[in-house]
């Protein structure tokens, strides 16, 4: 049900860009020295854009840079907010130590990759996957079939 995918490696020397620069940013090739631009695989983390995109437009303009989403507008209205530090998959291109993470503060931030912050594991459906029941919630979770 697990599809084997391509996961972008390009990274930024900021956090100062919005939603849809950093969509841009992650499928780029500006990467530190050496580094790959993509992998493939089945298990990957979240990027900083699925973070900013988990707000609706109406809530928080697309305009406002991931690192200003610490106001109730952007990051009080994301479901991914509020789980404390979390890594992403985007790395700093500016030197080869440090990640994007997602802050306890709703900012997306810049921290050396051998701190001990969660983890939130993203995995794309098989297109023969569809959905039975459900609305992904808590109390009534999503029921896939093949």
């Amino acid at each position: 049900m697990i599809a084997n995918v391509t996961w972008h490696l390009g990274g930024y020397s900021s956090t100062t860009a919005t939603t849809s620069a950093f969509y841009g940013y992650e499928r780029g090739t500006t990467v530190y020295s050496g580094r790959p631009t993509s992998t493939t695989g089945y298990i990957g983390l979240m990027y900083p854009s699925d973070y900013g995109y988990s707000v609706l437009a109406s809530s928080c303009a697309r305009t406002t840079n991931l690192d200003s989403y610490n106001s109730a507008t952007c990051a009080g209205q994301s479901w991914l907010y509020g789980k404390g530090y979390e890594w992403t998959l985007s790395p700093y291109s500016s030197n080869s130590i440090h990640v994007f993470i997602l802050s306890n503060n709703g900012n997306v931030s810049v921290y050396i990759a051998n701190y001990g912050y969660a983890v939130r594991p993203v995995v794309y459906l098989d297109a023969s996957v569809y959905k039975i029941d459900g609305d992904g919630s808590l109390q009534n979770p999503y029921i896939l079939g093949v």
